[in-house]
């Protein structure tokens, strides 16, 4: 990419212009904005940011219908293993402010992601506000 040519067009037509140009669409330039923001601050030492987090992981579930020998399910606590639970919808939608911004959302944690039956629409509404969804 020719960065001397990039500014030149943004200073010239406005960056939302040279972003739709390239067909980047607006959530993606709201976590490309966010994402700047945050390495801006980062880089100047602030221990209160202004921008959101570039990096969400949600558990949708600690439930799992495996029992993996290196799994460290299998070591971990008990508690973990006998209060399976799945994250309600509308705790999830809390999330969506955080979504719009963030450039990857990761839908995992303890449990076996694949197990909880709204995790779909979980990655479609994580897709949709812009961002790379990992599993």
């Amino acid at each position: 990419m020719n960065v001397p040519y990039v500014l030149r067009e943004i200073r010239s037509h406005g960056l939302g212009f040279v972003l739709r140009r390239r067909g980047i669409h607006a959530g993606s330039r709201r976590a490309m904005m966010n994402s700047a923001l945050n390495a801006y601050e980062e880089r100047q030492g602030r221990t209160w940011l202004r921008s959101n987090p570039v990096y969400v992981q949600i558990e949708p579930t600690t439930a799992c219908n495996l029992g993996c020998t290196m799994c460290g399910r299998q070591t971990a606590w008990d508690e973990l293993r006998r209060n399976t639970r799945y994250l309600p919808w509308q705790v999830f939608m809390k999330t969506v402010p955080f979504l719009q911004t963030a450039k990857n959302v990761a839908l995992h944690g303890w449990g076996e992601s694949l197990v909880h039956p709204e995790l779909p629409e979980m990655a479609n509404v994580a897709k949709r506000a812009g961002a790379i969804v990992d599993l």
